[in-house]
């Protein structure tokens, strides 16, 4: 008992002397100034080197003189120790962190030692969190600041927990603030934490997150929940194709991460000799998963081939689909649910638009440009860019339908809801149409009932190519009159005759089939919806039946909006009316205007001292007597042939767009009743 009350005197008495030594060095520290008092306090840290007292006291003087060395010296000192005392401190640095600014805590923060700072990291975010989004953004900002390796644990978390946040919040669309953070920050920051050789199965699943994201951005409008997010992005409308640089980046990342075999690729889809190389290995790819079993796959090393063939395809495709949507929708890009689609796929004749610049010339090989063709109103320019994104979009898209692939497609598919956007719908349809799938196409047109008359016009002729290509000609030509009679009557004429060689023998029977992408305007709508129908009558005109006549009538009404490239057409009638004598078509003063027609027609009357009978006038000019229709005399009628010709003749610079249209409004019923027989 003596002893250790002894032990107990001698500590107290140490405390005692320790106490009294540090109160005197506190005193020489104070009551001295400048230099002297450093020397005190140099003193007073050699002598006691675990007092936090002296340790904190350095640091102030330090911090006061921007003294970045000693400051970071110190307060990495202090925090080893214990980081309680300098809690201050640390949030001041959490602070500066968050605000990204370089101020002088960020320096200091940057010069504490690897250890020291992740100490700082783990008592920030435990005392100063309060949600799920304050861990992972704090989180972030901490290991952007210590990308090291044996921290990346850290970074997988962080991912994982917004994942399940997301999944927790029932999110129905990508854009949201937790996708935002992982795809956006975290993603990026573990491929720069992680090794070159260090590999995680999740990295796939992360990557899928990016791409659902950076597309669902690309190609979605901005909306009330998701407008700051896209903001955020900063996506210039300008260079709308430098939004896909951030997840062209990821993909190059991951590429060279995984030793793919062409991670260089993946920089740029838009150059042409990388585009063309891309396509042949992506093709030669394909065919191979098309071989392969699924459970090949089962090991990751493995699977790591089926990953590069599926997010490199899986890009290729989005990116071309949003080439070609920024061609059929140029007056909104980037934004494809709002405005009107310009062009869409029809069949036609190709011949125009086949001759494109000799710098195009991989593209063309890469594209396949199979018989389709864009009238001449749209440049050279603009016409390969939607013929060329199209078929490679149509390539890629039947690259993803197959094998291990196909269902992670589908689950992108439905997780960015792609089957609601618009501009995916044209797309399907025009895709649809190419590959000859019309029953399909036609089921999905039945859905639509879109009061636009833009819309409708365009719903009339898709439905109406669907059904002539099923040899469904009553429908088909219901559809067309449909459209037609749909259309506005026009101020002023829009023939251009280069386009109407190019709309000449539309809707032939060719060995090959041959496509046309449409432009929506009236200016090529309208001439295609008459070559179409006169195109009909003209698989009818050798057929001699009591409606002879009146096909043969319509046909010249419509071919006067082309006679340039109809003459052999109309030399061809002529000679039926001359071997027949005869020519009946009482709606001739209505809507025949032609000058070179008339020219032609008037002929006619005095063929062989008019031997023809020509009953193209009003009856009005017949007598009927006892029942029967009796002339007045031929040279009376041939007087009052050429006064008609001849007023006709006064009509000439009629619009005949609008007599045309006219013209199919007031006779689609005689229309059916010529060519019932034949349906």
């Amino acid at each position: 008992m003596a002893s250790n009350s002894e032990d107990l005197n001698s500590s107290d008495k140490s405390q005692n002397e320790r106490e009294e030594k540090e109160r005197h060095l506190w005193s020489e520290i104070r009551n001295n100034s400048g230099e002297l008092s450093q020397n005190w306090l140099k003193i007073a840290r050699d002598t006691y080197p675990q007092n936090s007292s002296f340790l904190y006291e350095s640091y102030q003087r330090a911090y006061a003189r921007n003294d970045l060395e000693e400051s970071s010296k110190y307060l990495g000192q202090l925090i080893e120790i214990s980081i309680e005392t300098v809690n201050q401190e640390v949030k001041k640095i959490a602070e500066a962190l968050c605000s990204e600014s370089n101020s002088f805590m960020t320096k200091i923060f940057e010069q504490l030692p690897e250890d020291t700072k992740y100490k700082v990291m783990l008592n920030v975010i435990r005392k100063n969190v309060t949600s799920v989004i304050e861990y992972c953004e704090s989180m972030f900002v901490f290991l952007k600041k210590i990308p090291y390796p044996k921290y990346v644990k850290h970074a997988y978390d962080i991912m994982e927990i917004l994942i399940l946040e997301e999944k927790l919040c029932n999110f129905n669309d990508p854009i949201n603030r937790f996708r935002m953070i992982s795809v956006c920050q975290v993603f990026p920051l573990i491929i720069q934490m992680s090794q070159v050789d260090m590999r995680n199965e999740r990295d796939f699943y992360f990557l899928q997150q990016a791409v659902e994201f950076y597309v669902s951005c690309i190609f979605k409008p901005p909306t009330a929940q998701n407008e700051e997010i896209i903001k955020s992005l900063h996506f210039c409308r300008e260079r709308p194709f430098d939004s896909w640089r951030p997840l062209l980046k990821l993909l190059q990342e991951i590429a060279i991460r995984y030793k793919w075999s062409i991670p260089e690729m993946h920089a740029s889809y838009d150059n042409k000799t990388r585009g063309y190389d891309l396509y042949k290995c992506l093709k030669f790819r394909s065919n191979l998963l098309q071989c392969m079993i699924h459970k090949k796959y089962a090991k990751f090393e493995n699977r790591q081939h089926c990953e590069e063939a599926f997010f490199t395809i899986c890009l290729a495709f989005f990116y071309h689909f949003y080439k070609f949507a920024s061609c059929i929708y140029p007056q909104n890009k980037p934004n494809f649910h709002h405005g009107r689609c310009s062009y869409f796929l029809l069949d036609g004749n190709p011949t125009c638009q086949t001759k494109f610049p000799e710098n195009f010339e991989n593209e063309l090989v890469l594209a396949e440009i199979r018989n389709i063709c864009i009238g001449k109103l749209t440049s050279r320019k603009v016409s390969f860019k939607i013929i060329s994104s199209f078929l490679k979009a149509v390539d890629y898209y039947e690259m993803l339908h197959i094998g291990y692939i196909f269902p992670r497609f589908r689950d992108i598919c439905n997780n960015i809801n792609i089957k609601a956007w618009p501009i995916f719908s044209e797309f399907y349809l025009n895709y649809l149409y190419y590959n000859g799938n019309y029953r399909p196409m036609l089921f999905i047109l039945g859905k639509e009932h879109s009061e636009d008359l833009h819309d409708k016009i365009k719903c009339y002729l898709q439905r109406a190519n669907c059904h002539f290509m099923m040899n469904n000609f009553k429908r088909g030509l219901d559809n067309l009159i449909y459209a037609i009679c749909e259309l506005p009557m026009l101020s002023s004429s829009t023939l251009v005759e280069d386009d109407m060689q190019m709309l000449h023998s539309m809707m032939s029977k060719y060995d090959e089939r041959s496509l046309y992408f449409l432009n929506c305007d009236s200016n090529e709508v309208f001439p295609y919806c008459i070559s179409v129908l006169l195109k009909v009558f003209k698989f009818r005109q050798n057929i001699i039946d009591t409606h002879h006549d009146m096909r043969l009538g319509f046909m010249l009404v419509l071919m006067q909006y082309d006679l340039e490239n109809e003459k052999d057409t109309l030399n061809m009638i002529i000679e039926k009316i001359k071997i027949k004598r005869s020519f009946v078509f009482k709606r001739f003063l209505h809507y025949i205007v032609h000058a070179t027609m008339l020219e032609e027609l008037h002929q006619l009357i005095t063929y062989e001292d008019g031997s023809i009978d020509l009953r193209i006038l009003p009856d009005n000019v017949i007598n009927y007597e006892g029942g029967r229709k009796i002339r007045i005399t031929r040279k009376y009628l041939q007087y009052e042939l050429k006064e008609a010709f001849k007023n006709q003749m006064c009509r000439a610079g009629e619009n005949k767009e609008n007599l045309l249209i006219d013209f199919v409004r007031k006779e689609r019923k005689n229309f059916m009743l010529s060519l019932r027989p034949f349906f």
